[in-house]
């Protein structure tokens, strides 16, 4: 019904650099706001500051604050700092990939000797 893609991406394929939805929508921006937050975390306290023990009047007094923080926030999170955290992303994911490939080869390893020495028994 649905045309196949040329080479299906693997769950332990180290090259595969296909982002699911998810991680296209919700991981990548997820750590692009928290790089962002890192970025600014001077401008925040400064915000968080002023904001102390107000409520309503917050919006009147801190207005400086508050552009300063979406101003910080719009210049952490361009185009360029998806595309590094994207990256950044597909290395920790590789990583991780490789790392479940070479625990499946380990635990794998004792079943091919004992599959070896049942064999060596039988003859």
């Amino acid at each position: 019904m649905f045309g196949k893609r040329e080479q299906e991406p693997s769950m332990l394929n180290m090259n595969d650099d296909h982002l699911r939805h998810v991680e296209k929508d919700i991981v990548i921006p997820k750590m692009v706001k928290e790089a962002a937050r890192i970025a600014c975390a001077d401008v925040v306290k400064e915000f968080e500051d002023c904001a102390r023990g107000r409520t309503i009047s917050v919006v009147f007094a801190c207005r400086e604050q508050n552009k300063k923080l979406t101003e910080c926030v719009l210049a952490n999170s361009t185009p360029e700092h998806f595309e590094r955290q994207t990256q950044i992303f597909l290395e920790k994911r590789k990583e991780a990939r490789l790392a479940e490939e070479q625990q499946a080869a380990q635990e794998a390893q004792p079943q091919q000797q004992t599959q070896q020495q049942q064999q060596q028994q039988q003859q």
